[in-house]
């Protein structure tokens, strides 16, 4: 288990999915939120929706007032200010999924994904002067000093305070998973959401090659984030506790 132990408290009930109403899926970027999509096209069909910007109508409850919401999962990207928050979007939604990722392994993906980008002739702000991996992980981590709700823990449908951490995933959703156990979190997600089983696929795995040793800024990180780290301790903890239910 990554992060500080969890203090011991009533563990709430489980919320259960309705699908009279809608369900939001927060892809959290690089934690596998592409591989899950392929999955929801399986269980959701042209009930699904994609909520992201580079789409040229990304799906909102305010561009589309009264669609009919039975059976709908919207599957996106939500930004951690406004206008882009679930919800500014999805102020009715009540039920929601997201897959977290341990934050050093997510935030080296990241990188390595901007670099990809780069390298494939895309324009990304945040490299615009060329930073080596130290530069830009000491921005990363000057913001996440400066404000530990970092922009992981922003995008989440409920305003995350540092002293309530520990309920970040009790209201509202019906199944929290981890990409590193994704067959597991497809075994969740289906039985939480009434659906078959899906084939565990990977897609959109980043392709960019590298010699730095990142293992070695790891430390660091977890000072730096450990808001992020408890987060992911109880997605993993969630994860078992609905193993647990399905095998009962």
């Amino acid at each position: 288990m990554n992060g500080r132990p969890i203090s011991a408290r009533a563990t709430p009930a489980l919320p259960v999915y309705d699908p009279d109403k809608l369900l939001v899926s927060v892809h959290i970027p690089k934690t596998a939120g592409t591989s899950l999509a392929q999955a929801l096209e399986t269980w959701f069909g042209d009930r699904l929706r994609r909520h992201y910007r580079n789409l040229a109508l990304p799906v909102s409850a305010a561009d589309d007032g009264d669609w009919d919401e039975a059976g709908v999962c919207v599957h996106g990207h939500f930004q951690p200010n406004e206008p882009g928050r679930v919800r500014d979007h999805f102020p009715q939604a009540d039920q929601f999924i997201t897959v977290m990722r341990d934050p050093f392994q997510r935030m080296i993906s990241l990188w390595r994904f901007l670099n990809a980008m780069q390298q494939g002739g895309e324009v990304v702000p945040v490299l615009a002067d060329n930073p080596t991996f130290d530069r830009w992980f000491a921005w990363q981590r000057e913001r996440a000093e400066s404000n530990p709700i970092t922009r992981v823990l922003a995008q989440l449908p409920d305003p995350v305070a540092p002293a309530m951490i520990e309920t970040v995933f009790d209201h509202g959703f019906v199944a929290v998973g981890v990409s590193e156990r994704f067959g597991d979190t497809l075994r969740v997600f289906a039985h939480a959401l009434g659906k078959p089983v899906a084939d565990e696929v990977h897609v959109n795995r980043t392709r960019f090659n590298d010699d730095t040793d990142y293992r070695s800024y790891r430390s660091a990180h977890e000072q730096a984030f450990a808001l992020e780290y408890e987060a992911y301790a109880l997605a993993e903890q969630r994860l078992e506790r609905q193993l647990r239910a399905i095998s009962d």
